[in-house]
């Protein structure tokens, strides 16, 4: 089953370049999303 994905690629480029990274890899787009995509569930299940 593939996962739904809820962050876009380009929401996690403009965050990164927001605070400084003048190149961002797709690979640490994804990382990110997957970060932030897991802590918000964590949240909501509070």
């Amino acid at each position: 089953m593939v996962k739904k994905k809820f962050l876009s690629h380009n929401a996690m480029d403009k965050i990164m370049r927001e605070i400084g990274a003048l190149r961002v890899s797709d690979d640490a787009k994804e990382a990110l999303a997957e970060v932030l995509e897991q802590k918000a569930l964590e949240i909501s299940t509070e």
